[in-house]
């Protein structure tokens, strides 16, 4: 049956479409910006009024990026530690929290209790970086995924997702005579899709958009991450700096020569640096809410 409105619900009902529409707006439009500045000339945006699209429409933002040694080579980085990172990531956290799971390990409570310690306290950046330090870690690729290897959150979404798993189905393969490896490798992997995609955009949008281990840890331009580059174009400017070092980008011909700013060309490569991440994320979205909620009503 249905339930007729009154006037009062209608007129409170249009004010949330109306406050959620203009929320949304305010959220969307500094991307939508962004990307209309990307693809407009430089020089002619800076004499502003630009709101809807491109005045001067042009590629040549985007082929300074991409002509960018040292853009690319970040861009590269950021590819294969995201990539390297998620996988380590999923297989990680996925077999600690299997065995966290199961109730036959012994000093399972003990652990339990260490790793939700680690959740609300650390020792600070200082011990953090000494322990860095004496791994060997500082100037390696490697200090982007050893210390991202595992987080207790992403272990007890995890345990979550185990502990609604039906026990007949463990003891039936325990029957059959499956040892630990076989049940989790064969049973219980391919049926954890949902948390698994879960996890994988979780790490992967982390991976993707961390900067700060490379200012910390990492003095090789060559290990630079893209964000890290993005950041540091727009804290000092490093646009201007690029534009104007001699040799250092190719020519762009005549025609479109000193049409590039700074401004311009920190749009292009955010765009450049966002635009990966928005295109998985629909792929993964359907199983996003249902991995996040596993676990959370007991019946």
């Amino acid at each position: 049956m249905k339930i007729k409105e009154s006037v009062p619900d209608r007129i409170f009902l249009a004010f949330v479409y109306i406050l959620m529409g203009v929320i949304a707006l305010l959220c969307i439009y500094p991307f939508y910006y962004s990307i209309i500045i990307s693809f407009n000339e430089g020089q002619d945006a800076m004499r502003g009024g630009i709101y809807l699209w491109p005045r001067a429409f042009t590629l040549e933002n985007y082929a300074v990026v991409f002509r960018d040694a040292m853009i690319v080579s970040a861009f590269g980085v950021t590819v294969l530690r995201t990539v390297i990172g998620t996988l380590a990531a999923l297989v990680f956290n996925s077999i600690f929290a299997y065995a966290l799971s199961r109730r036959i390990l012994i000093g399972r409570r003990f652990y339990i209790y260490i790793g939700m310690f680690t959740m609300y306290f650390w020792g600070g950046i200082i011990p953090l970086y000494m322990l860095i330090q004496s791994l060997g870690l500082l100037n390696s690729f490697w200090v982007y995924i050893i210390p991202n290897l595992s987080g207790f959150f992403t272990i007890l979404i995890f345990m979550a997702f185990y502990n609604e798993m039906p026990a007949s189905i463990l003891e039936s393969a325990k029957i059959d005579g499956a040892n630990e490896l076989v049940i989790f490798f064969r049973i219980v992997l391919p049926m954890s899709t949902a948390v698994l995609a879960t996890i994988a955009l979780f790490s992967g949008v982390g991976h993707w958009n961390s900067w700060i281990e490379t200012h910390l840890y990492i003095r090789d331009m060559r290990l630079q991450t893209l964000s890290y580059v993005l950041v540091r174009m727009i804290n000092q400017g490093l646009a201007e700096e690029q534009l104007r070092a001699g040799g250092h980008l190719l020519a762009l011909g005549a025609a479109g020569e000193g049409t590039v700013t700074g401004n311009s060309m920190r749009m292009a490569t955010m765009i450049v640096a966002v635009t990966p991440i928005m295109l998985i994320y629909p792929f993964l979205q359907k199983y996003f809410v249902k991995g996040i909620m596993l676990g959370a009503v007991k019946e």
